[in-house]
């Protein structure tokens, strides 16, 4: 009986580990699924929008939520498109560059932030194949360890950077901005991931 309760602990804080890396909550989150958090103040040194190529990048509301199992819906509504906090997927997150037929859904996207990484959300019918070709170029190059790259369709923006509470709209690749953004919002725990 002790061995069985001491497994279902050990298991118990891999899960509220992995929810937050080192058994925390991401940043904003509370206790109430679904709640939301006022959002926080801007990030001090954050991305300073390129002349014309990209929106300054805002802070939506702050979403707690769980673990989804499966292909389970979140109960509530996201405060963003793409969504940049609350329900998310369960189990390894997708990272890198994600295969066009197979993008990653909001839940998944979420738990990648909920990692440290930062994606770059393009859509495939408003963005050329050149940026595309760059973006993936970065995500398995230098921002190896910092970037996921998936095709989203459905936002405002033909590319949208999201991190953890933040999106920056774009319509058109700036890679100063998005170093900038990368640079200001990968949770330094990423690679440790």
């Amino acid at each position: 009986m002790i061995r069985r309760r001491a497994a279902v602990l050990a298991v118990a804080g891999l899960v509220l580990a992995g929810c937050g890396g080192d058994g925390t909550a991401p940043p904003g989150a509370t206790d109430a699924p679904g709640a939301s958090v006022t959002p926080r103040a801007p990030t001090p040194g954050a991305t300073a929008a390129a002349a014309g190529a990209c929106d300054p990048p805002v802070e939506p509301t702050l979403q707690d939520g769980s673990h989804l199992i499966g292909d389970a819906e979140p109960p509530v509504p996201y405060s963003s498109t793409p969504a940049t906090s609350g329900w998310h997927a369960s189990g390894a997150p997708r990272t890198g560059v994600i295969a066009p037929d197979d993008p990653l859904s909001d839940p998944e996207l979420v738990l990648t932030l909920e990692v440290g990484h930062v994606v770059a959300a393009y859509d495939p019918a408003r963005v050329e194949d050149a940026t595309v070709d760059e973006l993936e170029q970065l995500a398995s190059g230098t921002d190896a360890d910092r970037l996921t790259v998936t095709p989203y369709e459905g936002a405002e923006a033909p590319l949208s950077l999201v991190a953890w509470g933040v999106l920056q709209s774009c319509q058109e690749l700036d890679t100063a901005a998005l170093d900038a953004f990368v640079a200001a919002h990968t949770d330094p725990r990423a690679d440790a991931h």
